[in-house]
């Protein structure tokens, strides 16, 4: 299946499934096109895929695109930012908590929401230590 997968992320003509097919890949131990889900995170048009890429990025949990995930805090849909905010509370990233202070302000509830979430668990962390 590896070998399928793999063709699919080099060759598919949607970003789509390059970065679906690339996360695939990196959930089997194969880490090596996180770079290509960081990049897309900040290049595709389709905001839908562009949210994709961040998901994958909070899924592989590698703190090293911060700032590709951080870029996207302020991306004009809504689902973007939510994505955003979830994959630096994946990461662990030591910005997650400011970023989350700043989407409270959000003019989207669900936004905002997921804002609450990552603080509450950030509190609930700091707490049990």
């Amino acid at each position: 299946h590896e070998q399928l997968i793999a063709a699919l992320a080099d060759g598919d003509a949607t970003d789509f499934v390059r970065i679906k097919a690339s996360l695939a890949l990196a959930l089997t131990g194969h880490k090596e096109r996180a770079a290509f889900i960081a990049a897309a995170a900040g290049r595709v048009d389709d905001w839908f895929d562009r949210a994709t890429a961040l998901e994958a990025l909070g899924i592989l949990g590698d703190d090293a695109y911060t700032a590709e995930i951080e870029a996207q805090l302020d991306h004009a849909e809504p689902y973007v930012r939510q994505c955003a905010l979830e994959a630096l509370e994946r990461v662990g990233a030591p910005s997650a908590v400011a970023a989350a202070q700043r989407a409270l302000k959000d003019k989207n509830e669900r936004v905002r929401l997921q804002a609450a979430k990552l603080l509450a668990a950030a509190a609930a962390k700091e707490t049990s230590q």
